[in-house]
């Protein structure tokens, strides 16, 4: 019987191509798209600075396999934020459902709730309290679906009640529109997360792998009725019966890149935009969370009156020179002007909702509340 010798020989050609292969093939695992759980969420009982690049900066691409490199970041605005449980802080009888909660030293008179399982992370509302004021807005949002990775999306619509207003007619008779007991106009918010990205992301404290999450949150009014009971969104004849006219949705676009490390569980880097913009400032992470002590909510000298507000509002801060900002709820600044003080704001050019008033000093430190105007 004959024997064959077995040996392969690769000529060098190939081995060149072989080792470039085999090349790519590790190059492309050391960089290995992540899984976000819960667990990666920054727990209670810590505290993390982030600030804010004042430069607009470009906004980022999504896809696979990307490097994003923000290294040269500037810290121009800086806030802290520390976590806890909901029943360190005021207020926690009103989100029962809630097993988290935050502050900002930007407005250390307002608590955050929050709740955080296996599945979800929930925005579930605010509780800002002063000598002054005290203003409860429930609304519980979808901020992060788990597990989540590349390619992964989820929507989310909440609808936040106006006041009602009694009505008590049939506007049609026997016709085919219902009888209205109510009506009122209520604020819609709908949301859609894509993780659209994957890859490396460089900032000031390092390189991470990161997912890209793109939000886009629309924000719009409908009119809704009451009858048999029951609410409703009204139909556009009786919109047209009423002469309602109602503002055009809102759009509001945000970045943000996680990472799956428990020690960095916030946003390494967010920024908001609108559809037609090319560049935004960007907020990232200053440094990474540490332990805080610091369960009780701090009151501030900054006092709004009266909240809520309809056509004219009181600011104080005694001892306090800078600037004064009346933000919506989609980030947006209304009004902006020095401040000394002590001023007067007239609110009537403002639709009904959520504002936030925030002072900025010459430092760029800042401090803000909740107001609601009616």
């Amino acid at each position: 019987m004959k024997q064959y010798n077995s040996t392969i020989v690769i000529k060098p050609y190939y081995m060149k191509k072989i080792l470039l292969i085999v090349s790519f093939a590790l190059t492309l695992s050391s960089n290995a798209q992540i899984t976000l759980e819960h667990v990666h969420i920054v727990p209670t009982g810590r505290i993390y600075v982030q600030t804010t690049d004042n430069t607009p900066r470009k906004l980022t691409a999504s896809g696979s396999n990307m490097v994003w490199d923000f290294s040269m970041l500037n810290a121009n605005v800086k806030d802290t934020t520390r976590t806890g449980m909901p029943t360190w802080y005021k207020g926690h009888t009103n989100f029962t459902s809630s097993n988290y909660a935050y502050i900002t030293n930007s407005d250390t008179s307002t608590v955050n709730f929050a709740e955080l399982n296996n599945s979800s992370f929930y925005s579930n509302g605010s509780y800002s309290s002063t000598d002054n004021s005290l203003l409860i807005f429930q609304l519980r949002m979808k901020l992060f679906n788990f597990p989540c990775t590349y390619n992964d999306n989820f929507s989310h619509s909440v609808l936040y009640p106006g006041l009602a207003l009694e009505i008590g007619m049939d506007i049609d008779s026997t016709g085919p529109l219902p009888k209205i007991d109510s009506l009122r106009i209520s604020t819609r918010y709908n949301k859609r997360v894509d993780i659209d990205g994957w890859g490396k992301l460089t900032t000031p404290i390092g390189t991470f792998d990161v997912l890209r999450h793109n939000s886009k949150n629309v924000v719009d009014q409908v009119v809704m009725i009451n009858t048999n009971g029951s609410w409703i969104i009204a139909s556009q004849a009786i919109v047209n019966y009423f002469n309602l006219v109602l503002p055009q949705p809102d759009t509001l676009n945000s970045v943000l890149f996680m990472t799956n490390s428990g020690a960095y569980g916030v946003p390494l880097l967010s920024y908001a935009y609108r559809n037609k913009d090319t560049t935004a400032k960007m907020t990232w992470l200053f440094t990474q969370p540490s332990k805080s002590s610091i369960n009780k909510l701090h009151q501030e000298a900054l006092s709004i009156y009266p909240n809520p507000a309809t056509n004219l509002l009181y600011v104080e801060y005694a001892n306090f020179n800078g600037q004064i900002q009346l933000i919506d709820c989609l980030g947006r600044e209304l009004y902006s002007d020095t401040f000394s003080q002590n001023t007067s704001l007239s609110l009537e050019d403002y639709p009904k909702g959520v504002y936030f008033v925030r002072l900025t000093n010459e430092f760029g430190e800042t401090i803000g509340k909740q107001l609601l105007i009616n």
